[in-house]
């Protein structure tokens, strides 16, 4: 109660300064739909999001703290099984976000009060608290320069029209256009809140989901609907996910990006041993998982040219490789690396964007005999970064994944 009235005054105020950035908005929605999963996973939650919005200048976690009491309220005063519907539509250069849901909407009449300080509903006069959730609400809205409030011709119904700009557009292009087949994952997860979280986020970006709730069927799946990547669950209820990955990669190179509750260093070791392309320890924010979804598919797109050949120049930055020539360059100036500063090099190219522990590295490179010479890694990495790297302190190509390995990304 303290905080809030603490939050209200400071809004009011102007204390309270907006950490304003251009956002896409199924991020805001996604992490939202994330934060409010348990009152949720009783509802049918629908999104009505359109392809190719412009980016909203907000402060993304005062908007998403917003959607989230819209959704809390939405389930609480809904019965079990009924629709949420998170939809926008744009205006001009305003986007209009609502949340509507099948319940009894607001009291005929009140909707104004509603929203004042102090104002509580019908059904929470018995319950703790002052009723600040909604003036809150339009007060952070407010604070950016838009209009919270209900539809008043349709009672269920709570919208935000936000700031939008054309100009701006988004931070990466959806992958589902018009010349290019829609690409496919599948999610081989066994909780179903969570297959959903996964199904929202990647459906906006243009994905095509299938799902799967146990490990046989996943395996299944992978064969008959050849998906372009796969999102797997290690702890399923008919076996381990790593048992998965090992049975996968005897038949099959589809990427594969781990999402666990198991955040030991050495689970996921022996899930990139096992052929893991990347790891996300949960819980997760949709940013997050679309961004290693984004880097998972340019590793498909980037080692292959439109024809399907293997690319045999390659571009990291401003270094080239050229893999028939053997010649590296940066700028247009020649580099001279050693024998093994190359074969690491174009293995790494050769698995861009793919976390490698230290011992697929070490394998690869130095070869069986020397997988536990985890210094050498360290070294001859250090020698590419300053080689090949514009500020060898922080790397923007040559990265390091802390106690588990290392990424090249491109």
């Amino acid at each position: 109660m303290v905080n809030n009235l603490m939050d209200m005054a400071r809004l009011q105020s102007g204390a309270i300064e907006l950490n304003l950035q251009w956002q896409p908005i199924e991020e805001v929605v996604g992490t939202s739909l994330q934060a409010t999963h348990q009152p949720l996973i009783v509802h049918a939650v629908q999104l009505q999001i359109p392809s190719g919005l412009p980016l909203l200048n907000i402060d993304a976690a005062l908007i998403e703290r917003v959607l989230c009491n819209l959704l809390e309220n939405a389930a609480k005063y809904t019965l079990p099984g009924s629709h949420i519907l998170i939809a926008a539509v744009l205006h001009a250069d305003k986007l209009r976000l609502s949340v509507s849901d099948d319940g009894p909407g607001l009291p005929e009449g009140r909707s104004e009060q509603l929203f004042a300080k102090f104002s509580r509903g019908e059904r929470e006069s018995s319950t703790p608290g002052v009723g600040l959730g909604l003036a809150i609400c339009r007060a952070i809205v407010e604070a950016h320069d838009a209009v919270f409030g209900p539809n008043e011709a349709l009672k269920a119904e709570l919208h935000l029209s936000l700031n939008c700009h054309w100009e701006i557009r988004r931070r990466y292009p959806r992958m589902n256009s018009m010349s290019e087949p829609q690409p496919v994952v599948l999610v081989i997860e066994d909780e179903p809140g969570i297959r959903r979280f996964v199904r929202m986020a990647l459906e906006a970006e243009g994905w095509l989901v299938h799902e799967a709730d146990k490990l046989r069927q996943g395996l299944i799946d992978i064969g008959t609907r050849t998906p372009d990547l796969v999102i797997l669950d290690l702890g399923l209820p008919d076996g381990d996910g790593v048992d998965l990955l090992k049975d996968l990669r005897s038949w099959s190179s589809v990427p594969v990006i781990v999402m666990s509750a198991r955040s030991a260093e050495s689970d996921k070791i022996a899930a990139l041993d096992a052929g893991a392309d990347d790891y996300l320890s949960k819980p997760f924010g949709v940013g997050e998982l679309q961004a290693r979804v984004r880097v998972a598919l340019r590793r498909i797109q980037s080692l292959n040219d439109r024809d399907g050949r293997l690319q045999t120049v390659v571009q990291i930055g401003e270094v080239q490789v050229d893999r028939v020539a053997r010649r590296v360059t940066r700028a247009g100036a020649a580099v001279h690396l050693t024998p093994i500063e190359y074969r690491l090099l174009t293995y790494l190219i050769s698995h861009a964007g793919k976390v490698l522990t230290h011992r697929q590295l070490l394998k690869a490179v130095w070869g069986p005999a020397h997988v536990e010479q985890n210094h050498y890694v360290r070294v001859y990495m250090a020698n590419l970064r300053q080689k090949l790297e514009q500020v060898p302190a922080t790397p923007r190509h040559f990265q390091t994944e802390t106690a588990v390995g290392y990424r090249l990304v491109i």
